[in-house]
Formats: C-alpha cells, sequence, structure tokens
C-alpha cells in the first residue's frame, strides 16, 4: 500500500481476506503448541510479540497502579523491545526495576519482602534472549503468587512447543514469527531473526509441513528484517524475493526426499521400537515409571545402541541440494 501511494508500484495487488476462520485455526495452533493448559479462546492475537507485550502492559498498568501495584521487574536480560517499553511506558505512576542476573534470585526475594505489596508484575523469558539464561521459574511463580503479582513469561527463543510454561505463568507472551519461519543465526548468543536464504533450513521446514499435510490453506511467514548494513528500500525485496525463492527450493527438494523414500526408511527403521511393546504403551500414555523400573528390572540387560548414522543422512540430504 505505501508502495503504491508513492507511485512506487503502478498496480496495487488485491489482497484476498481469509475471513474468521483463519484467526480462529491460528488461536488452535498456537494453543496447541503453548500446552493444554491453554484455550484457543484466550489466545489474543497481535501484529508482533512486541506489540503483544506493550498491549499487556498498557491493559494491566493503570488497573494495577490503582490496586498500589506499581513496580514491574524485568528479570532477566530480555528482548531490546520488552525492555523499551518497560523504561519507556512506564509514565510517573510506574516503576521499572531491572534484575539482570537470572541466576539472583535473592536480589528477586529482597524486593518482595520490601516491597512485595507494590509489584505489580514480573516479566521474564524462558530462555531469555540473547543470553539463552533460565530462572528457576517455579520460585517466581512462588515469590509472585505469595504476593499477589502477575508473573508474565515468554518462550520465544526456545518456542512454546519445546519450553512449557504456561502451568508457571499468568501470562504468556511470544513472538510466532521468531520460531514459525525465518532463519535464526545465532552470533555471540543473539537471534538475528532475518529473511531465511539457507536451502537446508528452509527443507527442514518443508519436509515437516509435506509430512504434516502440506500448505493447504496456510503458508510460510518471514516478515524478518533485513541486515543492519542493508539499509536501502530495494534490500527489503532482496530479502523477501530470496526468502520465498529459498523456500521454494527448499519445497522442491523437500518433495524429491520424500519420493525417494530413503529418509523416511531411515527414521521409520530407527524410532521402530516405538511401535511395539514398552514404546508403543509409553507413546500411547499407557506405561508409568513403575511400569519402566519393572521391564527394565526384568528385563537386566541393556540393548544394544545403533549408530545414529548422522553423516550418512547429512550426506543423503546432500545429494538433493
Amino acid at each position: 500500500d505505501l508502495l503504491a501511494a508513492r507511485g512506487t508500484m503502478k498496480v496495487r495487488e488485491e489482497e484476498t481476506e481469509e475471513g474468521e476462520k483463519i484467526s480462529i485455526r491460528v488461536r488452535e495452533q498456537i494453543a496447541d503448541a503453548i500446552g493444554k493448559e491453554i484455550s484457543p479462546e484466550n489466545i489474543l492475537l497481535a501484529t508482533s510479540g512486541a506489540n503483544a507485550f506493550h498491549a499487556l502492559f498498557r491493559g494491566t498498568r493503570e488497573h494495577l497502579s490503582d490496586q498500589g501495584r506499581r513496580i514491574w521487574i524485568q528479570f532477566g536480560w530480555l528482548y531490546v523491545d520488552t525492555i523499551k517499553v518497560l523504561s519507556d511506558f512506564c509514565g510517573e505512576r510506574t516503576e521499572s526495576i531491572a534484575i539482570h542476573n537470572v541466576a539472583d534470585l535473592s536480589a528477586l526475594r529482597k524486593i518482595f519482602n520490601e516491597r512485595g505489596s507494590e509489584i505489580a508484575a514480573v516479566v521474564t523469558e524462558v530462555p531469555t534472549n540473547p543470553l539463552f539464561h533460565t530462572c528457576d521459574l517455579d520460585e517466581v511463580r512462588d515469590l509472585c503468587r505469595a504476593n499477589g503479582s502477575i508473573l508474565v513469561a515468554d518462550p520465544t527463543m526456545a518456542s512454546p512447543r519445546n519450553v512449557k510454561v504456561a502451568s508457571h505463568a499468568d501470562v504468556v507472551v511470544n513472538s510466532l514469527t521468531k520460531y514459525a519461519a525465518n532463519e535464526g543465526d545465532v552470533m555471540l548468543g543473539w537471534d538475528t531473526d532475518q529473511c531465511p536464504t539457507d536451502i537446508y533450513l528452509t527443507t527442514q521446514c518443508m519436509l515437516s509441513i509435506l509430512n504434516n499435510g502440506g500448505l493447504t490453506t496456510g503458508g510460510v511467514n518471514f516478515d524478518a528484517k533485513v541486515r543492519r548494513e542493508s539499509f536501502e528500500p530495494v534490500d527489503l525485496f532482496h530479502a523477501h524475493i530470496g526468502g520465498m525463492d529459498a523456500f521454494a527450493r527448499g519445497l522442491k527438494i523437500a518433495a524429491a526426499i520424500r519420493a525417494d523414500g530413503r529418509l523416511d526408511a531411515f527414521i521409520k527403521n530407527r524410532y521402530s521400537s516405538w511401535d511395539e511393546g514398552i514404546g508403543q504403551k509409553i507413546e500411547a500414555g499407557k506405561s508409568s515409571f513403575k511400569d519402566l523400573e519393572k521391564y527394565i528390572l526384568k528385563k537386566n540387560r541393556i540393548t544394544k545402541n545403533e549408530s545414529g548414522r548422522q553423516e550418512f543422512l547429512e550426506n543423503l540430504i546432500n545429494e538433493f541440494i
């Protein structure tokens, strides 16, 4: 729209609207990733993770201030946009306190002991961005609940599908674009969140998508940033066109790998023990730790490990790249 308004783009492309059903499906997928504690009706969508946190902060700040709770605690060295929201939008009635070391629970306990009735919320990331540190979330939760404070947890860096925080936190905030697509190049611990150019990565993404029924009515999202040295508008075109091309190549390669069948055959054989006996019971949720203890004591021997053949699999993928 901006390019069309400026006359840079002569033909305005018509946008198709998918309607309400798409937002319902998105909420269902996110709820499934976060865990059974969250229902799709409790998922609120925002245009970005930063906007989601900003909406949470602005929406609860005044309400909690009226209750005398004016302190927001930044626990850990957080994503810069989260820090900026806490530092720039506090206003006169709100105070932001930062504890950068998530291992320093004594500092957090000290603030709660001294000013517990004033604390509105504790905000942390699990793990933090960019340092990948994780606090003792159970203890932070207990401190918050004992003092009537809110615990806000952001599992973006590991994705909510890998790190389950819903049972520990009052509010879960995360940025979908950090893990749903894009290319995260970790440099000195910093996730750069860039448009995808890595064919290996897009091939892996497309293999997962094809193995789960394909794109159907969905797609991939990579509204990421260009690098700092790329500061001209044309760089946005290179980044996004390159991202589309990378995913297109990844799709073709993934389809060829599936048609070849060797990777699927290897995986099926590798995890065949989950298709029968004790493995099948574990996967079906019909086995307990007591059952496993009885099983291994009765068995009284260790099944010989088989090689994961990582180099073989990497060479196999290289045949198609």
